[in-house]
């Protein structure tokens, strides 16, 4: 878990100044502020922990080209490349299995009367 700044503690500042040092909570403790004005701390940095995976990829000589290209113009590896074109499509197919998920989940609407016609194809997709 990363620090939240809403629950950072300033402690008092020493003889008039300003705060040498941040609590970033108990797993972080305190931290130095420097000994720099108060503003911009350029020398505080966050970092960030992922556990990325590798895995082997066969390509076409084709489909490699183009990979290596694609990620050239957009500045990155063929890995990030292909890394987030995967997280894309993880994330298409979420958000379809959610969108499809709540109109299955709606109950079914009858769409004539007793009696009366059915509605016409121009009734049923009037915007």
């Amino acid at each position: 878990m990363l620090p939240q700044w809403s629950n950072a503690v300033l402690p008092p500042a020493e003889r008039g100044g300003y705060p040498r040092y941040l609590h970033l909570g108990s797993r972080f403790g305190w931290r130095s502020l420097g000994s720099q004005e108060p503003g911009i701390d350029t020398k505080f940095v966050v970092h960030y922990i992922r556990v990325m995976k590798n895995v082997t990829i066969t390509l076409d000589e084709e489909v490699a080209r183009w990979a290596r290209i694609e990620a050239a113009e957009r500045n990155m590896s063929v890995s990030r490349l292909v890394g987030e074109m995967l997280r894309e499509k993880m994330r298409d197919e979420q958000a379809y299995r959610l969108a499809m998920q709540q109109y299955l989940s709606q109950r079914p609407r009858k769409l004539k009367r007793p009696g009366a016609r059915y509605p016409s194809r121009e009734q049923l997709h009037d915007r």
